[in-house]
């Protein structure tokens, strides 16, 4: 989340809030949009890592078609590809 907020110029808890809308929950248990998965990163407790879930890199796939005017395929890891990429480190 540090490193969107560096990227973003926006503070912490907006990334925060902005992150859990686009999640599964959003605040007061009202449904997110299911587009990113925040997990707690094995290797720093204090650490979440945000990843597209497969809604999420098919959205993101279509705006950047859209933009580009051709098909374009997001090749991102998913939270569980990444979690078992650092359990075999």
């Amino acid at each position: 989340m540090k490193e969107l907020m560096d990227a973003s110029g926006i503070a912490l808890g907006s990334v925060s809030r902005n992150l859990m809308a686009l999640g599964e929950w959003h605040r007061s248990d009202m449904p997110g949009l299911g587009l990113v998965e925040a997990v707690d990163d094995p290797r720093e407790y204090r650490r979440k890592a945000a990843f597209l879930t497969k809604k999420g890199r098919k959205f993101v796939s279509d705006l950047v078609s859209i933009q580009t005017g051709e098909r374009v395929t997001v090749a991102a890891p998913s939270a569980r590809e990444w979690a078992f990429q650092i359990d075999a480190v």
